[in-house]
């Protein structure tokens, strides 16, 4: 069959764990959001075989193969693939990957990443785009997710997590546990939330910030240990209140204060490593927010220092100020409204709406009427 395939797979941010999911063992909570990109993948007819990658992102173009591109992303993701137990790969094969639609600070390049690995797999004993259950796809390369995890993690020079990988194969909701072998957990993030993303006033740089955080281990062992403890014991609590916090309409007493246990152990590690995560926001503004006291709202900076920060908030929690100052800044981009996407990686018009991760469990389900923002 030589007709054309198309999927879709959300961006994603980490809501908690900056810094943590890069240790073994270490854990987060992701959450699909920002936009969904596009992997458009036909049969080439060409007599001289192989593939052909184009990618479009905001800014940029790739095509390859092309001349001095080994260390394209389209070429790890190969060689990820054909590395023992080899992965059946597309022998004539045109694959196009868009991800112009993902907003900035939503993961990009893990989820280009991620549809690269899925357009270059065979689904089956053929070469062809195969029709029906991903089943094929499972048994020719199980856990092909994994390959586009190892590839994303080699593009970054060996540093990426893999959550936002994860998050995109999965959508919704995810308690991810980092380490050599991640692991990805479906959780249930509260209805009746809106968020922002809110840029701060300078870009922090991850790969210095990581490195602050390595010499600080060092120097400071029992800090370290005590932090993880720490964290982790707030991450197991936190994760418990999400279902209670789910059941409730407008009531999320327990997701903000779980939530703001966490930012406060991550505030406390961005000052000891020295790169303070303090959102910088006007002081006649959210500043009790910031501050902890506004019940029902709750800002905290995301990834590493300050750059960008999350606000989240329940019905009537901000005021008509506040309101107005966020549609502001929506316009010129400093303030990002978000919702989340419970839909994982997706073959477009072959699988249901509440059932689109490929290859995906049913476990962890829970009834239609609950938490529709959230969940596998």
């Amino acid at each position: 069959m030589n007709r054309p395939g198309l999927w879709t797979a959300p961006g994603s941010i980490l809501v908690a764990g900056e810094y943590l999911i890069t240790e073994e063992g270490g854990e987060g909570l992701a959450l699909a959001s920002g936009g969904r990109g596009s992997l458009r993948v036909k049969e080439d007819p060409r007599e001289e075989g192989g593939i052909q990658v184009e990618g479009l992102w905001r800014g940029g173009r790739l095509t390859w193969p092309a001349r001095e591109q080994d260390a394209a992303l389209p070429e790890i993701v190969r060689q990820k693939l054909a590395a023992p137990p080899a992965c059946r790969i597309a022998d004539k094969r045109s694959i196009r990957v868009d991800t112009r639609t993902i907003r900035k600070g939503f993961g990009s390049s893990a989820l280009s990443c991620l549809l690269i690995t899925r357009g270059m797999l065979a689904e089956g004993p053929g070469e062809q785009l195969a029709e029906g259950p991903e089943e094929r796809l499972a048994e020719a390369c199980p856990a092909w997710e994994y390959r586009a995890v190892e590839a994303h993690r080699a593009f970054q020079n060996g540093r990426g997590s893999g959550y936002d990988v994860l998050c995109s194969f999965h959508g919704g909701c995810g308690r991810f546990t980092g380490g050599r072998h991640p692991l990805w957990s479906p959780a249930i993030w509260p209805q009746n939330l809106s968020g922002w993303l809110i840029r701060g006033r300078r870009p922090v740089s991850t790969a210095a910030a990581l490195q602050r955080f390595e010499a600080w281990k060092i120097r400071h062992p029992r800090s370290y240990s005590s932090h993880i403890r720490l964290y982790t014991g707030a991450m197991d609590h936190f994760m418990t209140s999400l279902p209670k916090s789910c059941g409730r309409l407008n009531s999320h007493d327990d997701f903000f204060a779980g939530l703001d246990e966490l930012t406060r152990l991550g505030r406390e590690l961005g000052d000891a490593t020295g790169v303070p995560a303090r959102p910088a926001l006007p002081e006649e503004l959210f500043s009790d927010i910031s501050a902890g006291r506004r019940r029902g709202a709750l800002i905290k900076c995301l990834g590493a220092g300050d750059e960008m920060a999350l606000l989240l908030s329940s019905p009537g929690s901000l005021s008509r100020k506040e309101l107005q100052t966020l549609k502001e800044w929506e316009k010129s981009a400093e303030a990002i409204p978000f919702t989340p996407d419970k839909r994982g990686l997706c073959r477009e018009n072959e699988c249901p709406e509440d059932e689109c991760r490929e290859g995906g469990s049913r476990e962890n389900e829970y009834p239609e009427n609950e938490c529709p923002g959230g969940g596998p």
